[in-house]
């Protein structure tokens, strides 16, 4: 079950993140109706799956790497991801990395900064999964103060 894949917070019906689905969790997302799957994960990170895209792309689903540093997410990171996410509106979107870490701090800050969702509420829902300290309280405060930019 979808619901068994770790860290897995459903945000609304069209979007989802979560820690690193096993092989097999993969047909449970497939199943759920979503459409699309973004990892944040390197790939040369240990905690990549291998044969993840492939796995992904044979259930016939549409697979995005974009590799986000642990210890340095950067604008252009951000940028990237809200460019696939912006490109994805209106699919099932389905995005994860290793513990749902850097996942839901992305999509805190896209719903927050392009889909104006009260920034609050947006944290609460991050919270559940984390509460990012150091340089990822460091990125998420910058990229908050750059809000004009981001307004779509």
């Amino acid at each position: 079950m979808i619901t068994d894949i770790r860290d897995f917070l459903p945000l609304t019906d069209h979007l989802a993140t979560a820690g690193q689905p096993t092989c097999e969790q993969f047909s449970d997302i497939q199943a759920a109706g979503y459409e699309v799957v973004i990892n944040l994960v390197p790939f040369q990170n240990p905690n990549f799956l291998a044969g993840e895209p492939e796995r992904v792309t044979a259930l016939g689903l549409r697979y995005i790497g974009i590799s986000v540093d642990w210890g340095n997410p950067t604008t252009e990171d951000i940028h990237c991801f809200f460019d696939v996410m912006d490109a994805n509106r209106g699919k099932k979107v389905f995005v994860h990395c290793a513990a749902n870490k850097r996942a839901s701090a992305f999509v805190f800050l896209y719903r927050v900064l392009r889909l104006n969702i009260d920034e609050a509420d947006a944290e609460d829902d991050m919270e559940t999964i984390w509460r990012p300290e150091g340089t990822w309280r460091i990125f998420l405060n910058e990229m908050l103060s750059k809000k004009p930019q981001f307004i779509k």
